[in-house]
């Protein structure tokens, strides 16, 4: 099962997200604004104040789409789009994290908009308390073909 879960491990998965199940406050990132030319590489990075102990088992998101500034459609929970079109992501951690109420949690992620496989590369990577505790990369789970080599 080993490569199964390296795979697993360094892919964002499609998850249904609940409300009440959040370890710390939302975070909203600035918007890609797809009219202008986007950058090869987007990043985002925030820090999160945990505010209820549990296990992390990921990052989890969710898009929103606007038109002039007014939002037409959202995957926020509670998602009540069609579940096989519309699914909130989860960007695993490598191995659960336990954390308590006033621990500080850093998360980047990176979009690699090289395509490989006609998917982009994302790299997000997790520190706790200011110790850095993962880096993972979709590139890593991968399966790539020898002729791509």
């Amino acid at each position: 099962f080993s490569e199964l879960h390296r795979l697993a491990l360094h892919h964002p998965h499609y998850w249904t997200l609940k409300n009440e199940r959040q370890l710390a406050a939302t975070y909203t990132s600035p918007p890609i604004t797809l009219k202008k030319a986007v950058k090869k590489i987007l990043r985002w990075s925030n820090d999160f104040k945990i505010k209820n102990a549990g296990t992390l088992h990921g990052i989890g998101g969710w898009y929103s789409f606007f038109t002039n500034e007014q939002e037409f459609l959202s995957t926020r929970p509670p998602n009540e789009l069609s579940k096989e079109l519309w699914q909130n992501f989860i960007f695993p951690l490598a191995e659960p994290l336990q954390v308590q109420p006033g621990d500080s949690l850093h998360f980047t992620l990176n979009m690699h908009r090289e395509m490989i496989n006609a998917a982009p590369i994302w790299v997000w990577e997790t520190s706790l308390n200011q110790k850095s505790i993962f880096r993972q990369s979709s590139f890593e789970g991968m399966p790539i073909s020898q002729p791509l080599l």
